[in-house]
């Protein structure tokens, strides 16, 4: 029995994914082992990020213009 006519070639599992980096989306693509880092390393970032209290904007009182007659 003969071998492979052609060596192995070993080719990165690519996933096309999509991120949001410094306030844009991008869809980049990631090796496997590469995308399970990254995701990792963003639950930790929100998990450790205490969550932000809700500002409220004030908006100064509107006062009625005085009707012309």
């Amino acid at each position: 029995m003969r071998g492979p006519a052609t060596r192995k070639i070993w080719k990165p599992n690519l996933h096309k994914k999509k991120v949001t980096i410094e306030g844009r989306t991008q869809t980049l693509y990631f090796c496997t082992k590469c995308w399970r880092r990254v995701r990792e390393q963003v639950k930790k970032a929100a998990q450790s990020k205490p969550p932000k209290a809700a500002e409220k904007s004030v908006e100064p009182e509107k006062t009625p213009k005085a009707a012309v007659i």
